[in-house]
């Protein structure tokens, strides 16, 4: 099963393991250890939320703990991205929750991506637009965002009863050492400077050495400047716990990407 963890309240986050190698573009050459691969289920009394669906290298881990967490509550997913590590299990997550609503920011069909055994099984995709609340859904707290930095159509979501910034494919930078770490970090010790998080970013994000960054900047402060979470909760790397610390993070990530040339 994956690792299971409480993270804030109502917050669950579903994790696995892959040990880093050559193999994984994203990371930087001679790096080790394990990067956790996480999706999170919100809860709102009778329903769940899942944001993202993981890859499906990991669905026969994902099923049963997504199992044990949901339990009799009616399923509602969110995908940020039309990506494999988004929408990886979801054609296996609509087939073992008939009736499960998917509902995405993103204008491309998703279900048109996957193969369901049965399509009627399930209501129509919902197409929500940035800046608004899944309170149609029984989550008036989950705020849809756009993401400041992205490659494609990409959604945070803000959950502001937790306090807790889903970031997808962002803020993916912190590893494992070991097995036996926690996949949230609450403490600073070891922590990434900004400048391997510049050239971490740069690996993903290969445009941003030749992007003129005054829009993006102008993105991110705006979101910065009325959003301060506790917790920063990606799809790839470590969750960062602790509003302390989460800011930090976003001062480091910050000044990476704006500030590349003095750090």
């Amino acid at each position: 099963m994956s690792r299971i963890e409480t993270i804030a309240d109502n917050v669950v986050a579903l994790s696995d393991l892959v040990a880093i190698d050559e193999r994984i573009s994203w990371h930087r050459p001679g790096q080790t250890g394990f990067e956790p691969y996480n999706e999170y289920v919100i809860l709102a009394g009778e329903k769940a939320l899942l944001y993202d669906t993981g890859v499906a290298l990991h669905g026969d881990s994902l099923l049963p703990s997504l199992r044990e967490v949901v339990g009799s509550r009616q399923l509602l997913v969110f995908i940020s991205r039309i990506e494999m590590d988004c929408i990886g299990n979801l054609g296996r997550i609509l087939d073992a929750w008939p009736g499960t609503q998917v509902v995405t920011a993103n204008v491309v069909p998703v279900t048109g991506l996957v193969h369901p055994r049965d399509r009627s099984a399930h209501p129509p995709v919902v197409h929500m637009e940035m800046g608004n609340t899944l309170g149609a859904f029984g989550f008036p707290h989950l705020l849809i965002n756009q993401a400041p930095i992205r490659m494609l159509g990409t959604s945070w979501v803000w959950n502001s009863l937790a306090r807790v910034l889903f970031t997808t494919d962002f803020f993916c930078g912190d590893m494992l050492r070991n097995e036996n770490e926690s996949v949230v970090r609450r403490a600073a010790d070891d922590m990434e400077s900004p400048r391997g998080i510049r050239d971490t970013l740069a690996r993903k994000f290969d445009w941003l050495d030749i992007a003129v960054m005054d829009s993006l900047e102008r993105d991110w402060n705006e979101l910065f400047g009325r959003i301060a979470p506790d917790i920063i909760a990606p799809i790839h790397g470590r969750v960062q716990m602790g509003r302390g610390l989460a800011a930090r993070v976003v001062g480091d990530y910050r000044r990476a990407l704006f500030d590349a040339g003095n750090i």
